[in-house]
């Protein structure tokens, strides 16, 4: 896919032109803008008691005052008080923010201690309105290096007025007894002086001599605002404003037929591709709540539906093999059929290991299929968890076994998106409230070193959901919880992260747009005389005329169109 050519913004400088007066002059020179830090918590170091810190994050949580505080004598500490391993946290009660300003910039800081090196301690703000919704919430993870003391902090601007701020720290699936310490916690807002001062300046008329000597104005410096510099605390933007005009906007071709079930159903599609007849190639899709999954022409019909025992989470595909997120993990091949290449059971009855979650992706990084590895990365959104499984045959049997996790580690807050490079070992995972994070696969051990790749900004809106892999480009659905009839696709540089512009689908002729879009699928592949220059797949949560309209579906429309290079 061509990449837009880039742009050179020019900059004008400006400058004060002065000229020298025999008379007196009086210059009014405005001072520097002050600032006012408020700091709204009373109790930063529980040196006389726990409140408002004695507050459980949940039943399994076990909050008390101890010694050994990071700054005095005292800190919290959390941790898990059940038999088995369970997530172990605090948050203030009654709220240090209990009337929000809408954009106002909220920081939040506290020291956190935990008790085993490698465990991930997270911070978490969540705004929450008088009728008890949330409409923006921030988690900021930090994974102990050891077992001392290091700072959490995040930036949050509220998203509306009059709400209050709940300050959470947790950590997930800590052992029975175990946990972490938290001191020093700070909540704060900084407040511009809106009247600067007007200092007078005097200069004088020199005296009569014939060569004056002008007065020397001495040059002031401004001395700036030292920033603390803090270990993976980013600073959170407030929320992105709906897609401006130049946004690509590209008509969808083709909508497949509704799910037929009212509310959130439809969710996530992957494209399978027949290498022998590409205009018979397919969209796999799940309906979560109807607990099937449901395959696709490229017209739009419905071939096949598979109907299962429990909640359908994500699919994606490698070669003929289709994964889901299904109680665990289900396998199915694509094979052919009387009627067409169709889904077949492709999973060992017994002896699959057991898991959970509703992310899910592929990751084939040798030889396709089995032979030179072929795993399932699952994604819990409850919990943060994410696992890697290997996939099997030991008995050449065409029917896999899904192993133990051979990596498992966490977000710091719900997450679903995820998609695999095979060609690099790049794992991309969305977190909804955060932005992407970019894992290296190929480094040993079983959590794997990451970057962010993306943060939220006028280009990603809260919640990020789908991704897709096309063309050394990452291409991410950004929600926008805030008017989500107006998402958008973001496409990134896959290595860099370098933003390269983003798209909307809007209505064709006989198909309406996507809009509050979950899963998306891509490629860039020949698909048949109606997709010659391949394809992008829309999860539509708002399924409109033109065309059918009611439950949910997903839209079709041509990918060579999504950079607005024709």
């Amino acid at each position: 896919m061509p990449v837009p050519g880039r742009r050179r913004r020019l900059w004008a400088a400006s400058g004060v032109v002065a000229s020298l007066s025999l008379v007196p002059i009086l210059a009014a020179v405005d001072s520097p803008v002050s600032a006012a830090t408020t700091e709204l918590v009373t109790n930063t170091s529980v040196e006389t008691a726990l409140a408002p810190w004695s507050s459980a994050y949940n039943t399994s949580s076990r909050v008390e005052r101890t010694t050994g505080g990071h700054d005095g004598t005292y800190s919290v500490r959390a941790s898990n008080s059940q038999t088995v391993a369970r997530d172990a946290g605090f948050r203030d009660k009654p709220s240090h923010v209990t009337s929000t300003v809408a954009g106002q910039v909220y920081d939040l800081s506290v020291w956190v201690r935990s008790e085993v090196a490698g465990r991930t301690i997270n911070l978490k703000v969540k705004e929450i309105t008088p009728s008890g919704s949330s409409p923006g919430t921030v988690t900021q993870p930090l994974q102990a290096p050891d077992t001392g003391w290091h700072r959490l902090a995040l930036s949050y601007a509220a998203r509306g007025a009059g709400n209050s701020l709940s300050f959470i720290v947790y950590t997930t699936a800590a052992a029975p007894g175990q946990g972490f310490w938290a001191d020093q916690f700070s909540v704060s807002v900084t407040t511009p002086d809106p009247t600067p001062t007007e200092t007078p300046t005097v200069t004088e008329t020199p005296t009569e001599t014939p060569t004056p000597t002008p007065t020397e104005t001495p040059t002031v410096t401004e001395t700036p605002t030292e920033t603390p510099t803090v270990t993976e605390t980013p600073t959170e933007t407030p929320p992105p404003p709906p897609p401006p005009t130049e946004t690509v906007r590209v008509a969808s071709t083709i909508e497949t037929v509704p799910t037929g079930v009212a509310g959130d159903t439809a969710d996530d599609p992957a494209i399978w591709v027949d290498t022998s007849d590409p205009a018979a190639s397919l969209v796999v899709t799940n309906e979560k709540n109807v607990r099937r999954l449901t395959v696709l022409d490229l017209s739009g019909q419905v071939v096949q539906r598979i109907t299962t025992a429990g909640f359908v989470g994500n699919v994606d595909v490698r070669g003929d093999v289709v994964a889901a997120a299904q109680s665990g993990i289900r396998l199915w091949r694509v094979a052919p059929t009387a009627d067409g290449p169709r889904l077949v059971p492709a999973q060992e009855q017994s002896g699959n290991a057991t898991t959970g979650g509703e992310g899910l992706c592929m990751y084939d990084p040798g030889a396709p299929g089995v032979g030179g590895g072929l795993y399932v990365v699952n994604v819990q959104r409850s919990t943060f968890r994410v696992r890697m499984h290997p996939l099997t045959d030991a008995d050449a049997d065409t029917l896999l076994q899904v192993q133990p996790a051979v990596r498992q580690f966490f977000l710091g807050s719900e997450g679903e998106g995820c998609v695999v490079d095979d060609a690099t070992g790049a794992l991309y995972l969305s977190e909804e409230d955060v932005g992407i994070w970019k894992y290296d696969l190929t480094a040993a051990g079983t959590v794997p070193p990451r970057v962010r790749l993306a943060s939220l900004d006028a280009n990603l809106a809260a919640d990020v959901e789908g991704l897709a892999l096309v063309g050394g480009e990452l291409i991410a659905s950004a929600q926008n919880v805030v008017a989500p009839r107006d998402n958008w696709y973001s496409r990134y540089d896959a290595g860099t992260g370098q933003h390269l512009g983003r798209f909307r689908i809007v209505d064709g002729p006989a198909s309406d747009d996507c809009d509050q879009t979950d899963g998306i699928a891509a490629h860039d592949g020949y698909l048949g005389p109606v997709f010659p220059q391949g394809l992008f797949v829309c999860q539509d949560g708002f399924n409109d005329a033109p065309g059918t309209s009611g439950t949910q579906n997903f839209k079709l429309a041509p990918l060579h169109l999504v950079d607005g290079v024709l």
